[in-house]
């Protein structure tokens, strides 16, 4: 999550921050996780999920690129 931010009112897709974090995850030698995982990931987390992108959480390198 270091590398998000978060929003109100913005958003941003679910493959977009799955590629992210499959990265993340194997940059640390981690097995990576599916699209099913990240989603449960996101709503125990508390946010909001619909219409394929995640409301409220945006990658910071898409805000201050």
């Amino acid at each position: 999550m270091s590398q998000c931010v978060f929003r109100d009112h913005c958003f941003d897709s679910i493959e977009v921050l799955l590629r992210n974090f499959v990265a993340w995850q194997l940059r640390r030698h981690a097995v990576p996780c599916g699209r099913d995982t990240l989603e449960e990931l996101l709503l125990g987390a508390g946010l909001v999920l619909g219409d394929g992108v995640v409301h409220g959480l945006l990658l910071k390198a898409d805000i201050f690129a």
